[in-house]
């Protein structure tokens, strides 16, 4: 026969972290929402099932990160940090760090960039990039968003795009 009764102990609120003695037993359901403590980290909750006859089976365990955190730091940079460039195809370095869960994804744009619906690649510490095809100060926006979908943008970089000569300068030799 199947089990009747569940006892849930681990790294949950409301309930002891280590047995079913403290946080006593509960009517089996298939699916029972939890609130897990609220520091991120690695959490475990614990399930014991038992019968009518009292039979009691081993624990068994489901693990899971918790990360409610944004990723800690995130930055762009085009061709090493440069003031200038002449051609629209450069080179990004890209950084972020989130301690939890690591970062998994990011997304990249010419100018503004909206976090929330913005495309999203998967993460790299270096890309190449091609700037908007228009002279002047070109900005480059990035996002980075970790496992578990925390997202965090990185303050703008921006590079001069000139690939004109000068022009309207000459030489004169005086007597």
């Amino acid at each position: 026969r199947g089990a009747n009764q569940m006892c849930l102990y681990g790294d949950m609120l409301g309930g002891s972290d280590d047995s079913c003695v403290a946080n006593g037993w509960r009517a089996f359901v298939s699916t029972l929402p939890l609130t897990l403590t609220d520091t991120d980290g690695s959490k475990t909750v614990n399930v014991k099932f038992r019968d009518e006859a009292g039979w009691r089976s081993d624990s068994v365990s489901a693990t899971v990160v918790l990360d409610g955190t944004i990723p800690s730091s995130a930055s762009v940079s085009i061709s090493g940090g440069g003031r200038f460039t002449t051609t629209t195809s450069v080179s990004l370095a890209l950084a972020a760090t989130d301690a939890t869960s690591g970062i998994a994804s990011m997304a990249i744009a010419n100018g503004d960039i909206d976090c929330a619906t913005a495309a999203y690649e998967p993460y790299l510490q270096a890309r190449s990039w091609t700037l908007a095809n228009q002279d002047g100060t070109s900005v480059v926006r990035a996002c980075f968003r970790d496992r578990a979908g925390n997202v965090r943008s990185a303050e703008p970089s921006t590079i001069i795009l000139d690939r004109r000569a000068p022009t309207g300068v000459g030489v004169s030799i005086a007597d």
